[in-house]
């Protein structure tokens, strides 16, 4: 958590076989002074100051927010990537599509399409695109469901323009 080190244990005083010579000089040998162990306090709580500094400021709820919002932020553009490099896909699967109902394109497996526009009617166009969009295509899909979209869209605006000019002649009468 910090880079502040625990200052290292004074280790106990050892216990004093009674064979050996002069008690009073072993243990004044073990023992720590005074000044030793308020100094090794001092530096410990200096210690303990500085980790429950860092811990306040970790988590301060200023910074817990600057936090989360990043971390909000580089899932949004991560994925927002993600979505571009679908969208890229989906739209080069529609232009090739295009390109093949337009005539003289090459089918997704990269053989020749043996369809020629010159000889289909518009109708048997339309016809071949509802028929690969329900046999899966993606690219057929997608066309027909934007076109679909499309035509809904139109409907419902008629039918709210007719409604109100309906109310203006009605409120008129």
């Amino acid at each position: 958590m910090s880079t502040h080190a625990a200052p290292t244990p004074v280790p106990a005083a050892p216990v004093a076989p009674a064979v050996e010579a002069a008690p009073a000089t072993q243990a004044a040998q073990a023992a720590p002074s005074a000044d030793a162990v308020l100094s090794d306090l001092a530096a410990r709580r200096l210690a303990l100051a500085a980790d429950v500094d860092e811990l306040a400021a970790r988590l301060a709820p200023n910074n817990l927010a600057k936090v989360a919002k990043l971390k909000a932020r580089e899932k949004v553009q991560e994925l927002r990537s993600q979505a571009v490099s679908k969208a890229e896909e989906t739209v080069g699967q529609v232009k090739n599509r295009l390109a093949s109902l337009a005539g003289g394109g090459t089918d997704p497996e990269g053989g020749v399409d043996t369809y020629d526009p010159s000889t289909r009617t518009l109708g048997q166009r339309v016809s071949r695109l509802f028929d690969d969009a329900r046999d899966g295509d993606p690219a057929s899909l997608g066309i027909v469901t934007v076109a679909g979209l499309a035509l809904a869209g139109l409907s419902v605006t008629a039918t709210v323009a007719a409604v109100k000019a309906f109310r203006a002649r009605a409120g008129r009468a």
